[in-house]
C-alpha cells in the first residue's frame, strides 16, 4: 500500500494527538480564566455607581455567567476542531513544534490579558 506525500507515520499520528490533547487541556484552562474574567467585571460593574440597564440584578449574573459558558465553550469546540486538522497539516510540513509555540504563545498572551485585568481591577 503506498502512502500519499501528506500522510503521517503511526508516530508522527501519535505524537500530533499527544500534543493536541496537552493544548486541549490547555485551551480550556485559559477558556475557563477568560469567563472568570467576564464574572469579575460583570461583578464589579455591578456593585460600582456606574450605570447599568433598567432591571439589573444579582440574579442577572446567573444569566451573564450562563452565556459566557455557552459562548466560551462553543468558541473552545470550533477552535479544536481546527486545531486538530492544523496540526496535522503542521506535522506534515514537520513544523509542529514551531506551531505549537506560536499557539502556546497566543494562550499565554490570553492569560496574561486576563490575570492583569483582574489585578488592575481588584
Amino acid at each position: 500500500m503506498r502512502r500519499s506525500a501528506t500522510s503521517l507515520s503511526v508516530r508522527a499520528t501519535l505524537v500530533t494527538y499527544a500534543v493536541w490533547f496537552v493544548l486541549v487541556a490547555a485551551a480550556a484552562w485559559v477558556a475557563w480564566q477568560f469567563h472568570a474574567t467576564l464574572i469579575v467585571l460583570f461583578t464589579l460593574w455591578h456593585e460600582s455607581d456606574l450605570p447599568r440597564p433598567i432591571g439589573w440584578s444579582a440574579a442577572t449574573l446567573v444569566g451573564i455567567s450562563r452565556a459566557s459558558l455557552f459562548i466560551n465553550g462553543a468558541l473552545w469546540l470550533m477552535w479544536m476542531l481546527y486545531l486538530e486538522s492544523d496540526l496535522r497539516h503542521h506535522a506534515a510540513r514537520r513544523h509542529l513544534i514551531t506551531r505549537c509555540l506560536q499557539i502556546l504563545g497566543g494562550y499565554a498572551v490570553i492569560l496574561v490579558f486576563c490575570y492583569g485585568v483582574i489585578g488592575l481591577l481588584t
